[in-house]
Order: structure tokens, then C-alpha cells, then sequence
């Protein structure tokens, strides 16, 4: 197998690629460009097939990762390798890994949830907040700013992974598509914007990116709001709407609320660094822990 640097690769012939073969829109080179340090694919010998790979470099050493806002790596194209081969592979080139794998037959410990029209069953709890949002309506229209600051004051204090450089990657990755790809709904009562959320739109997927209301709205139901209204558009255009996750268990109860079903993927975790590069890992580790 063959690894290629991103500035090697034909941006468009690989897109195409991905939107041949199904893949996922994390596997999009304009998704990867907006959130991972550096990324690469990984060929097959007949380049009829690939895999992508995000990755840092930490003292030295390619670490294959996950970055914010994406989910996981996945086979792109024909010809697919064994597992063993695959693993083999990313290794010689990643001596580190912390990363997500969808790979049929592997070990899978992560979870995500979607929902077909099929399964949209919203449950007692969701009809009782969406009856308490009736109060809002919802439009389409790309007003970027707000949701952005909104983000910033209602999520970053009391999320962890929400932060300064998430959501500046956040920026980069909603500026990196364009309509009607991405769309943002925003909810509003009496004319007052109060919220939004993002959405991107490839093949017969929609994904919910990131968004927030403001904290009456989110008592009164307007964060259901929004998203029954995603699920709309969604079944209309007849695709599959993917809530983005969570391993996080209560917003897997959430997105369990509308009848949505998990689907799991796979966690690639080793550690073959030098011996030095150990050490001054776990010394890092060791010093953020210390409090004073």
C-alpha cells in the first residue's frame, strides 16, 4: 500500500471517488482540509481504492487521530484490503494512534445515531417539549455570526470539548461548503432570532454539524424545534438524517427521543514511539494535571 500526502492527491478525482463509493462526507477533502492538521490517503497497490488518514505530528512522530467534528476513517473505492493488511499498513507509516474506524468485522466500541422516515417515532417526551415550542417558527436563510457567537457564550462554558480551537475549526469547516450543501435553520418567535443549527446535505445523508438556542429557548422545546424541522428536510429530500453522534449518553438519549437506532464503529488506539517520545508524553500528561 501506498501513502500519499494531500498536496499529492487530485482533490476532485478523490470527492468523486468518495461520492462513487458512498463515503461518508468525512471522507470529503474540503471536510479533512477544514479539520485535520494534515491528512493523507492510504492506496491500494491498483489505486482503485483508499483509505484517509488525518494525522498531527507530535516531536516528530505522525499521529494518526481523530479531529473535532470528525467522526471516523472509512474505505474509499474497490479492492479492499484484509483488516490485517490494513492495520499493518497504518502502523508502518502512524507509530501512534488515537482514531475511529468503520470497518465491517472489527471490534466496534462507538456509537452514532440515525433515523430513516421509517423510524421517526418521536416519543412522549418529545412530543410534550415540541407542543412547548410551538410557540417558534422556523426559517432557512445562511446568517453565520450569531449562531457562531451563540456557541461561543452558551456551549464552550459548560461543554469541554467545545472551546477556542474547536470552534475555530468549526468556522473553517462551515466556510469550506456552500449552499445548498450546507444550510442553516434558525428558530424564531415573533420575528426574534434565537438559535440555529447547521446542516450538510451529501448523497443520501444529512448531517446535524453543530448549533445552540439561547436558554428560554432551550426550556421551551426550541431546540426540538429545530430538529424535527432538520428530520423534515431530510425525509423530503429522501435521505438518511445522521444526529453526529454521541457517545455521550445523554445526548444519545436525545437523539434516541425521536426513534433514531445506533450504528458503531471502531476505535484504532497504539502506541509504538520511541522510548523518549514516552517519556515526554507522559511528563506533559503528568505537568497539565498539576495544580498549584
Amino acid at each position: 500500500m501506498e501513502l500519499v500526502l494531500s498536496k499529492h492527491i487530485d482533490k476532485q478525482q478523490w470527492d468523486d471517488l468518495v461520492a462513487r463509493s458512498g463515503g461518508t462526507v468525512f471522507s470529503r477533502s474540503a471536510y479533512l482540509d477544514a479539520t485535520a492538521d494534515n491528512w493523507a490517503v492510504l492506496y491500494n497497490k491498483q489505486r482503485t481504492g483508499g483509505i484517509p488518514c488525518p494525522y498531527s505530528v507530535k516531536l516528530g512522530v505522525p499521529t494518526l487521530y481523530a479531529p473535532f467534528f470528525h467522526r471516523y476513517i472509512e474505505w474509499i473505492g474497490a479492492d479492499q484490503p484484509s483488516e490485517e493488511e490494513l492495520l499493518k499498513a497504518l502502523q508502518l507509516h502512524y507509530p501512534v494512534a488515537d482514531a475511529q474506524l468503520h470497518w465491517p468485522g472489527l471490534e466496534a466500541t462507538r456509537k452514532h445515531q440515525t433515523i430513516t422516515q421509517e423510524q421517526f417515532q418521536p416519543n412522549q417526551q418529545a412530543k410534550r417539549m415540541l407542543k412547548k415550542a410551538a410557540r417558534y417558527e422556523v426559517e432557512t436563510s445562511w446568517n453565520p455570526v450569531p449562531l457562531m457567537e451563540l456557541l461561543h457564550k452558551e456551549l464552550a462554558p459548560r461543554v469541554a470539548a467545545v472551546n477556542d480551537h474547536s470552534l475555530s475549526l468549526l468556522e473553517k469547516l462551515i466556510q469550506a461548503f456552500h449552499a445548498p450543501e450546507i444550510r442553516q435553520l434558525n428558530l424564531m418567535e415573533n420575528g426574534q432570532w434565537q438559535g440555529g443549527i447547521w446542516l450538510l446535505f451529501f448523497g443520501d445523508r444529512v448531517l446535524y454539524l453543530k448549533g445552540t438556542v439561547t436558554n428560554e429557548a432551550k426550556d421551551n422545546g426550541g431546540m426540538y424545534r429545530l430538529m424535527e424541522t432538520a428530520m423534515q428536510l431530510t425525509f423530503a429530500e429522501n435521505a438518511v438524517f445522521d444526529f453526529g453522534g454521541s457517545n455521550v449518553e445523554g445526548v444519545r438519549r436525545f437523539n434516541l427521543h425521536w426513534g433514531s437506532s445506533d450504528v458503531f464503529y471502531s476505535h484504532l488506539s497504539w502506541n509504538n514511539a520511541p522510548l523518549w517520545w514516552k517519556s515526554i508524553k507522559t511528563l506533559r500528561s503528568t505537568w497539565k494535571k498539576r495544580s498549584y
